[in-house]
């Protein structure tokens, strides 16, 4: 059964409609993979976690990021990911027709993999 955090649904009735619509579409990817996973709102944006933190959902400037926290361990055949950061990376999603969702799915369930 999933959880949803009240407090990150609270955020994203917030959310301008356009980003709306992205957010919540990539929250059901991301608890679809594994229901228990840890819902909150930690550096004002939703946060997924088990053992660490393993992704986010951040709404930028013209687009949403999937951000994952070990990104550079995740297995990315398609090159989707981005960022020069030591460890993160992430995917901008400038509409609701970007999301891969069967993709995104894999990329969720390989940054669960590596929590520890």
């Amino acid at each position: 059964m999933t959880r949803y955090s009240r407090e990150v649904s609270e955020y994203i009735e917030r959310l301008p409609e356009n980003k709306k619509a992205i957010v919540i579409a990539l929250r059901k990817i991301i608890l679809s993979v594994d229901p228990s996973l840890n819902e909150s709102l930690k550096w004002k944006q939703p946060v997924y976690s088990k053992e660490g933190d393993i992704c986010y959902i951040f709404p930028a400037g013209n687009h949403v990021n999937l951000g994952f926290y070990k990104g550079t361990e995740l297995n990315d055949p398609k090159k989707m990911l981005e960022g020069t950061g030591k460890t993160m990376r992430h995917i901008k999603i400038r509409e609701l027709a970007d999301i891969e969702k069967e993709y995104f799915w894999e990329l969720v369930s390989d940054a669960i993999s590596k929590d520890r």
